[in-house]
């Protein structure tokens, strides 16, 4: 008897599992960029719960020490240092600094409710697509920090 309950037991918790899965949009198979990127995205939509990804692209490039600089957006001497320091060690090491782009072409509501294809470009530059975190990937040009930035200005522009 114990050893039927068991198996019943385990049946169904495999089924719940398995019918989660399917039901969400978790993939155990994706990095974390593109879960890091499609977070950002679906914060920035007016209706998130109606996206749906079509497509996603994805390029790697290794970065010269002045490209790695360039894309980093330095100010000052001191920050050129470190970062050329960050990037020696990278580089001598197997941490190669990457330039890791990916466009997403996906499908989600405008503000009428009518469904509309858009694409997003996605940016991180890192040594590998694991480390992705949803506070650093680049999304059409903006951090999270930049974008909620450029909101509140936008708001506070005189019309």
């Amino acid at each position: 008897m114990n050893k039927w309950l068991l198996m019943a037991c385990t049946a169904a918790i495999a089924a719940a599992g398995s019918w989660f899965v399917l039901q969400s949009d978790f993939n155990p198979f994706e990095s974390a960029m593109i879960k890091s990127c499609e977070m950002v995205l679906k914060k920035r939509l007016l209706a998130p719960t109606g996206y749906r990804r079509i497509e996603v692209t994805e390029m790697s490039d290794p970065l010269s020490l002045q490209e790695y600089l360039q894309e980093r957006h330095l100010t000052t001497d001191d920050e050129r240092v470190i970062f050329t320091r960050m990037y020696n060690d990278g580089a001598a090491g197997k941490n190669q600094p990457t330039k890791f782009t990916q466009i997403i072409t996906y499908d989600a509501p405008n503000a009428y409710g009518t469904p509309v294809r858009g694409m997003s470009q996605y940016r991180s530059i890192d040594a590998s697509k694991a480390s992705a975190a949803w506070y650093s990937v680049i999304v059409d040009n903006f951090t999270e920090t930049g974008w909620l930035a450029d909101q509140v200005l936008k708001s506070k522009a005189p019309n």
